[in-house]
């Protein structure tokens, strides 16, 4: 389950700023602020949701649950995470 926390920390991963979230996920500034500063309770319509949620996962992360039913948030296994796999290598 996303929550305002999630949010903000998907948007961190990815480094971008509320405005390239609220840009990709064709929503106001104020709404991604207004779920971000919710915490855990969220709020807001299905559909708003929804549409946040689908530009963090096309942007790269992947929600997560634990077994104790925690919920995360960590770079998914397509989108940012393959731009990544060069990083870091030595080329010849």
């Amino acid at each position: 389950m996303i929550n305002g926390s999630l949010v903000r920390g998907a948007r961190g991963l990815l480094g971008w700023s509320v405005e390239t979230l609220a840009r990709r996920a064709d929503v106001g500034t104020a709404t991604i602020l207004r779920i971000e500063h919710a915490g855990n309770n969220l709020c807001g319509q299905y559909s708003t949701i929804d549409k946040i949620e689908r530009a963090l996962i096309e942007g790269g992360v992947q929600f997560t649950e634990g077994p104790g039913g925690e919920f995360g948030v960590r770079f998914g296994t397509s989108g940012h995470t393959d731009k990544m796999e060069g990083i870091g290598k030595q080329t010849s």
